[in-house]
């Protein structure tokens, strides 16, 4: 009896298929290619204007030098020699 159509119609809702390409279109042809200058005229944007400083400018201050590690201890005694003789 009345079946519900088959779906031809959900085919009408996607867009229609692109044209055909033209096969005797000419491909695009490349960009010109303008003599290039070689000393650019543009300076590069790694190229820095201004001289960098010495890195040690940057570098924290040395710490102080550590005393020798004796001195946080008092030092050994003098060996004690048996004068009992």
């Amino acid at each position: 009896p009345g079946q519900p159509s088959p779906t031809p119609l959900l085919k009408s809702i996607h867009s229609p298929p692109p044209p055909p390409k033209n096969p005797y279109k000419y491909p695009s042809p490349p960009p010109p290619v303008y003599p290039h200058p070689y000393p650019h005229p543009h300076p590069h944007p790694h190229a820095h204007p201004h001289a960098h400083p010495p890195y040690v400018y940057h570098s924290p201050p040395l710490p102080p030098k550590k005393k020798p590690y004796y001195y946080h201890y008092p030092p050994p005694p003098p060996p004690k020699k048996a004068q009992t003789n």
